[in-house]
């Protein structure tokens, strides 16, 4: 709240000089950074922040198994939606890094999944009370993640409130419920914008009159359209979305000139599996057989709420509520198109899945049974193998982080010497310096003119 970065990098680690951040650590949304600052100070290593994504996949994943095996689900059913909604190409994609779009999308989840529990008075393994405090925690997070996460917390929560208020009015309670509702919502956006967020949207408006400063209004840095390809300059936001989605995955970048190449639905090739070693692979970056399975989930959705608008009004209007929720989100964001921008998308294959299991589980004839449960289960097995290039590419960090770590323990070995200094230039991501101080190692940052043959002497870091 009151230094800047610039300040307190000058004056606890004058080696930071990297101008070109200050901005947007000074103005972004910090609640990840707090958390992995607070791990870093109990274990003495910058890596361990990280742990965020990870805890957040076991606490929404055992959240939608318990909910669903509760409700509307067998066991075996919800846990195969369990796993796949947390295990999507957007967390993994970014589990082993300091991004937080996956964990964005996790919080999203949850904010839909606390939603609908509130709305649902037959599940009583939690209380009203315990749902409040769970929802206000996913909102006040989301929040405070990305500016974007304010708009996806509100635009689920309005939804549902205009639910709740429509569901009062018929049962003459609108005035006693809206003051109830109005009044916790209320309380949950105060908590999460001026309390939890005060470092973030108080200060930017003190400062600069626009609390979300600098991404919108007088000021505004553009930040998306280098990172797009050339030929998005004259598209629509639909159109980019399509082509994003039904595009062979592919880091195409403003730089690179290429455009979006369509592809085949289920088609797959060895380049593209190479493009998803990133964790933000900007075309495609659902995976490679994502196209594909949206077309089947849309066919899907559309024939099942037919059946579930017959047998259940209650399920039909969760549905279509979330659905409105993620048409909106996507629909009405520019940048929609770059996946780990919309991770809200991908909920579309698990309503799939989840209306073929219901209503599979409500047919009385055998045959339709077993044929329903097949299909859900084919759609899984796809979601799932689709994941696996996310993981392949995961599987291959693990060796490389160990590769670094023994440069580490080289380093370190190397810096116990009095007669030698370990020096470094061209520091890409500054990170790599507090790796460096985590295990004890001595070094300099030089220019290439102060080059000494006594140093121990590494040309770059790429970290």
């Amino acid at each position: 709240m009151y230094e800047d970065s610039a300040d307190f990098c000058e004056e606890i680690n004058s080696e930071i000089q990297d101008k070109g951040q200050f901005l947007w650590i000074d103005h972004y949304p910090k609640v990840t950074w707090n958390f992995a600052a607070s791990i870093y100070t109990i274990t003495n290593n910058i890596e361990s922040g990280k742990v965020i994504t990870v805890l957040l996949m076991c606490s929404i994943m055992c959240i939608t198994y318990a909910y669903l095996s509760n409700r509307f689900l067998k066991f075996w059913q919800a846990a195969f939606i369990a796993i796949v909604l947390t295990f999507n190409p957007i967390v993994i994609a970014q589990i082993f890094t300091y991004y937080v779009d996956g964990i964005m999308g996790l919080l999203i989840y949850g904010i839909i999944l606390f939603l609908i529990m509130l709305t649902d008075k037959n599940f009583i393994l939690i209380s009203e009370c315990e749902k409040w405090l769970l929802l206000a925690s996913e909102i006040i997070l989301c929040m405070n993640i990305k500016f974007t996460g304010v708009y996806f917390a509100a635009i689920f929560s309005i939804i549902f409130y205009l639910f709740w208020l429509v569901k009062s009015y018929k049962e003459k309670n609108l005035k006693e419920d809206i003051i109830k509702l109005t009044t916790k919502f209320a309380i949950i956006v105060v908590i999460g914008l001026i309390v939890v967020g005060g470092s973030t949207y108080l200060k930017n408006t003190i400062d600069h009159i626009n609390p979300l400063y600098p991404l919108i209004g007088e000021g505004k840095v553009d930040i998306v359209t280098t990172m797009q390809p050339q030929s998005f300059e004259t598209k629509n936001r639909f159109v980019k979305l399509f082509e994003s989605i039904f595009a062979k995955s592919e880091n195409i970048t403003y730089t690179s000139g290429d455009s979006p190449e369509l592809k085949i639905p289920f088609s797959i090739t060895e380049e593209e599996i190479n493009t998803l070693g990133i964790p933000d692979t900007r075309i495609g970056g659902y995976g490679v057989l994502f196209s594909g399975i949206l077309l089947v989930s849309i066919i899907l959705i559309i024939y099942s709420l037919v059946k579930i608008f017959k047998d259940s009004k209650t399920i039909f209007q969760y549905i279509i509520a979330i659905l409105i929720g993620i048409g909106i989100t996507t629909l009405f964001m520019g940048e929609a198109w770059w996946a780990r921008y919309s991770p809200q998308l991908y909920i579309i294959s698990l309503i799939a899945i989840f209306n073929t299991f219901y209503i599979s589980n409500k047919c009385k004839a055998k045959p339709v049974k077993v044929m329903g449960n097949i299909i859900a289960f084919i759609l899984v097995i796809l979601l799932l193998i689709n994941v696996m290039f996310f993981v392949y590419w995961r599987y291959k960090d693990l060796y490389n982080n160990r590769a670094v770590k023994m440069s580490m323990e080289d380093l370190k070995a190397l810096s116990t010497n009095q007669e030698t200094e370990i020096s470094f230039n061209e520091v890409y991501y500054w990170g790599i310096l507090y790796n460096l101080r985590d295990y004890g190692i001595r070094y300099n940052l030089v220019d290439d003119k102060e080059f000494k043959s006594n140093y121990a002497y590494n040309y770059q870091i790429l970290y």
